[in-house]
């Protein structure tokens, strides 16, 4: 569920990649690859939310933040994961500006 987070939401123009935090504290490790910027932890009832830290462009971030849910919705559900998908949150941690 991780991985398929991960890559919808790196999927969505704005989105510049995931962001660990600074000390490594918003990643999760599936086998030996470590995702940085996405945590899924066990909720009541079966689910799992996702928690995703990102770096964003300079763009409106509450426009971007839905788009990443809406993505990561359907990602999961690409995944066949729909029914074990909790919350998902979206939080931005920079945002950095790019030279045209």
């Amino acid at each position: 569920m991780a991985a398929a987070a991960l890559s919808a939401a790196l999927g969505v123009a704005g989105v510049v990649r995931g962001h660990d935090g600074g000390d490594g504290r918003y990643v999760t490790a599936v086998g030996e690859e470590v995702l940085p910027g996405v945590v899924v932890a066990a909720e009541g009832a079966g689910g799992y939310g996702v928690d995703l830290y990102l770096t964003a462009a300079l763009v409106a971030l509450p426009p971007l933040g839905e788009r990443v849910r809406e993505a990561v919705v359907g990602g999961v559900e690409s995944a066949g994961l729909e029914r074990a998908l909790g919350p998902v949150s979206v939080t931005f941690l920079s945002v950095e500006h790019s030279a045209p």
